[in-house]
């Protein structure tokens, strides 16, 4: 063999190890993934929504969902899932629960209340635009659709065929 082809050997022997490498390592650091909230979609009997200048309160009864404030009616189930996806949701990253100003959590944008359970959701981290939220005493990253999902207004989570009471 010339000198040419045994440069070529290692050249292609050495591409081969380094894309052997590349495609095995990812798979064997596994990043933790911590767990938002312990409780199930299924067993929710009641929604909270705090806002700046609104508050939605939603109840479950009979297997169907009924806004009780700010307007009461039948809530269509399709929009009641999107907000109930926040049970499941996990996060790369925990934080300790201080220095709330700094992640925006001292006066929260968005406070959804699951039965017992409060989500307070702050800013959004400057390098992931993952969004800052706080329950059970840790301080979380989750995707922005979260809070998204609770930016609705209120007769947008009614059901479209049902008559609205408006209460004061």
């Amino acid at each position: 063999m010339h000198s040419h082809s045994w440069l070529n050997l290692i050249m292609f022997a050495t591409a081969v190890v380094l894309a052997a490498f590349l495609y095995i390592k990812p798979s064997l650091q596994e990043e933790a993934a911590y767990k938002i909230s312990s409780l199930s979609a299924e067993s929710v009997q009641h929604i909270r929504i705090d806002r700046q200048d609104t508050s939605i309160e939603l109840s479950r009864s009979n297997n169907r969902w009924y806004m009780k404030k700010p307007v009461q009616g039948k809530v269509n189930e399709v929009n009641v899932e999107p907000i109930l996806e926040i049970l499941s949701a996990t996060s790369q990253h925990l934080l300790p629960l201080e220095n709330l100003d700094r992640y925006g959590l001292a006066s929260p944008v968005i406070r959804l209340q699951v039965d017992q359970e409060s989500f307070d959701f702050g800013n959004f981290a400057p390098i992931t635009n993952e969004q800052y939220m706080a329950t059970r005493q840790q301080v979380f990253l989750v995707s922005p659709r979260y809070a998204a999902t609770l930016s609705a207004l209120p007769t947008d989570l009614l059901s479209s065929n049902d008559q609205t009471v408006f209460v004061e």
